[in-house]
């Protein structure tokens, strides 16, 4: 899609990959370490991937979270998915959020924005629901 942010990811970008899905590093969720994974075929829902294409995300999910371990320590995380925009203006491409999650954090989200902890130097990230 010519618009669409993870059709068009520069190589640069892209923190993991496999053959179906991709992770980047969301910049817009400033001080958070905030990672967002997609197929790399455009396609608005979950349900709607074949299952090799599932299996490749959930796998990259598992690796993110790794990733995240090594970096920040965290003491679970928040993973959330977000498809089928029906805003016109919004993004149509399914992509899961993977958020670290520390003691003093919000539980869960409230409103679908997660609050996460001022102590730790982080910002409320809006549209991140949980799945």
């Amino acid at each position: 899609m010519a618009h669409c942010p993870f059709c068009n990811i520069r190589r640069k970008r892209i923190l993991k990959r496999n053959e179906h899905a991709l992770a980047v590093e969301d910049k817009l969720a400033q001080g958070a370490d905030h990672i967002l994974i997609a197929p790399k075929r455009h396609v608005d829902s979950f349900f709607t991937m074949h299952r090799v294409e599932q299996e490749a995300l959930l796998s990259l999910i598992g690796e993110c979270c790794a990733h995240l371990q090594e970096r920040c320590a965290p003491q679970d995380y928040f993973i959330g998915v977000e498809e089928h925009a029906f805003d016109e203006s919004a993004l149509n491409h399914v992509h899961f959020h993977v958020l670290p999650k520390f003691d003093g954090d919000a539980p869960t989200p409230i409103e679908g924005v997660t609050w996460l902890d001022a102590d730790h130097g982080r910002l409320a990230i809006e549209e991140v629901y949980i799945a």
